[in-house]
């Protein structure tokens, strides 16, 4: 007899063992033999089966609609990085470049001891992500490609100065634990269209 287990998600049979008479093994021996006397190819079936079912349970999670929550457990990474921030030096620029971002409807719900908190984090996450693409010479406009090195040339004017730092997803801030990959270099151009787009939508 073949026995049949249900798969979770279709509900299509998958084979598991093959036994004499009883559908239920009562003793070591009889589970001994079921293994020795299962068939290869019902060994391969099996495992197709499986692979089946976890072919739909990828597809089944791939469809859901993730829904952000505020986690209160991100303001424990959120404080420690605070402090850190609190004593390292970000430049002015990327400071008010950040503010423009993080304005106040972009924190609302939060204390104002977290605002500043949050706007520290940032102004110092942006700044990092400033000084590793400077590390990587990658110093361009991630819309328009703008490389403000070639505009410079010959004068004393720093290429860093005709770019902006952007934050992607300023509602976020606070929100959820957010990394170096919410921002983004933009030319003044691209920084200004992209604010209009947000305010618009």
């Amino acid at each position: 007899m073949l026995l049949l287990s249900d798969c979770k998600i279709c509900g299509r049979g998958t084979p598991i063992a093959v036994v004499g008479q009883s559908p239920f093994p009562s003793s070591k021996a009889t589970i001994s033999r079921i293994h020795r006397t299962l068939p290869m190819f019902l060994v391969r079936r099996t495992i197709d089966a499986c692979l089946h079912t976890l072919r739909r349970s990828c597809a089944k999670l791939a469809a859901l609609v993730i829904t952000p929550r505020p986690a209160l457990n991100a303001w424990v990474a959120i404080e420690d990085e605070a402090v850190m921030a609190a004593g390292s030096e970000i430049s002015e620029k990327v400071e008010r470049d950040i503010g423009r971002d993080l304005t106040a409807s972009a924190v609302e719900g939060l204390t104002e001891e977290q605002r500043s908190k949050v706007r520290l984090r940032a102004a110092w996450l942006a700044d990092s992500f400033l000084r590793q693409r400077r590390r990587a010479g990658t110093l361009t406009c991630d819309e328009c490609a703008f490389d403000p090195t070639k505009r410079v040339a010959g004068t004393r004017v720093q290429p860093r100065t005709l770019l902006d730092v952007h934050h992607r997803n300023p509602l976020a801030e606070g929100q959820r634990y957010t990394t170096a990959l919410d921002f983004e270099l933009l030319c003044p151009t691209c920084h200004r269209f992209r604010h209009a787009v947000m305010r618009l939508s």
